[in-house]
């Protein structure tokens, strides 16, 4: 299959190639372009005082070189379609054998996804849950908030997963002044002295207990 190739690529290159060499006469334009060619040269002779019809024209050249290329790159267009020919009909008989392999790599990338999206969905609600707890435990010492269900909690737009979730929430934390939500700052959450809220749940409800 890769001599195939190889031989398809080699014949497009030498087509091409010389398409682009040859292309003054295999323009469908040569004709008009070598006449205003040959009548700017009879122009320039006059004005130089010579024969402007002295020598052979670059019209008559070009014609001569047309009937050369338009044969040649009929030639090379017909070994490039048979390099083609040759790589389709061998592609298509090693297409069934690839099939099989091809089934299996979509399986095993199909589990590695859905494993992986489980994995997400798992982080995800954990990190749902640590929002809950840290914008509670924020607006309880804020006084604002005294119910740990039912109160604020900043979301992300609809659609938005991942690190892009992460962002719009602690974005929302910081508009509710909540401005070092991983409490790296090394600032407790609550003043020396002062008694710490900790949630108690029995399964059913959960209630702020003052220890």
């Amino acid at each position: 299959m890769s001599k195939l190739y190889a031989a398809r690529e080699a014949a497009y290159d030498r087509f091409v190639d010389f398409e682009g060499e040859h292309y003054d006469v295999l323009d469908p334009m040569w004709k008009a372009h070598f006449e205003g060619v040959d009548q700017r040269n009879a122009a320039a002779a006059v004005r130089a005082g010579k024969d402007p019809f002295a020598g052979e024209t670059e019209l008559s050249k070009a014609e001569k070189r047309r009937a050369r290329a338009l044969g040649a790159r009929q030639a090379l267009a017909e070994d490039l379609r048979a390099a083609d020919g040759a790589l389709f009909r061998a592609w298509s008989a090693a297409v069934p054998d690839l099939i099989p392999d091809a089934g299996d790599t979509l399986r095993a990338a199909a589990d590695a996804y859905r494993k992986a999206d489980n994995a997400a969905r798992a982080a995800r609600d954990v990190f749902r849950e640590a929002v809950r707890v840290r914008t509670f435990l924020a607006l309880f010492k804020a006084g604002e908030q005294r119910e740990y269900a039912g109160g604020y909690v900043p979301t992300a737009g609809v659609g938005s997963r991942g690190s892009e979730e992460i962002s719009e929430v602690l974005a929302k934390l910081d508009s509710r002044g909540i401005t070092d939500p991983f409490c790296e700052s090394g600032e407790a959450d609550f003043a020396s002295g002062q008694k710490r809220a900790r949630l108690v749940g029995n399964g059913q409800s959960s209630y702020i207990s003052l220890s």
